[in-house]
């Protein structure tokens, strides 16, 4: 079922590749790019959400729930489910990121009861 949620986010028109990590950074579960292409990025995953609550803290926005990088080549999108997974989707240059953040969360609603 997991596997089933990640897989539809990266059908979406504009995502490269969608991604279930653990908080350690090892992925669960991938669409659209092999798992071993994506570990270099998720053991990062861990650091970019500790960076990101330090800076949440000082600037008092309280616990970040998405993370979002932007890059001339494209968008990744970071997004805490809970304490112990983040869902990490890759969107090409100039996709629709309020529809695929949308989806994601949706897809976060699906995929939180099959992660406690």
């Amino acid at each position: 079922m997991k596997a089933r949620i990640v897989g539809e986010l990266a059908a979406i028109d504009g995502v490269d590749w969608s991604a279930l990590a653990s908080k350690e950074g090892f992925i669960l579960d991938v669409a659209g790019a092999p798992a071993v292409f994506l570990e270099a990025t998720a053991s990062l995953i861990p650091s970019i959400i500790e960076t990101a609550t330090e800076i949440n803290s000082n600037a008092k926005l309280g616990q970040p729930t998405t993370t979002t990088i932007n890059g001339s080549d494209g968008t990744l999108i970071i997004t805490r489910i809970n304490d112990d997974y983040p869902l990490i989707i890759k969107c090409e240059a100039k996709s629709n990121l309020g529809l695929i953040r949308k989806s994601a969360n949706d897809a976060i609603a699906n995929l939180i009861p099959l992660l406690e």
